[in-house]
Parts: structure tokens; sequence; C-alpha cells
């Protein structure tokens, strides 16, 4: 997945374990120093309709269309 043009406040689509697709807004761009494999800060979805913020593996994580933006 190409997330080498995320920036703060993207609009990106992140992948979980099960596949999922869920589009969520992106805190960081690209983070390398300090983890063990590239991560960029999402806020994760939660069941109540809130958000996380979390460390998401970059290579799960992609810009969103526009046409997904919609949604």
């Amino acid at each position: 997945m190409n997330s080498t043009n995320v920036v703060s406040g993207s609009r990106v689509v992140i992948t979980d374990s099960d596949g999922t697709e869920h589009e969520v807004e992106a805190l960081t761009e690209v983070q390398e120093t300090g983890y063990s494999f590239p991560i960029i800060w999402v806020n994760r979805p939660l069941y109540d309709g809130g958000f996380e913020p979390v460390p998401w593996p970059a290579d799960a994580v992609r810009l969103a269309d526009d046409s997904e933006s919609s949604a």
C-alpha cells in the first residue's frame, strides 16, 4: 500500500487483521524512528462510535479515494 503521501489530517483507509477496511483520519505522517517497522498514528474507530489514537502499520494504510470520502 502506498502511504508515502500521508500527512496529518489525511483521510486514509486502514486494513485490520481480518482484512476489513476502515476510513479514518491520519494523525501523523509515516514514523520510522523508534519503532520496529514504519507506522502512522491514526484515529481507530471504536464500537461506541468514538475514536482512539493508535499506531498503525504503514503498509496497511493508504490514502482514501475521493469516492470513499463521502462515506
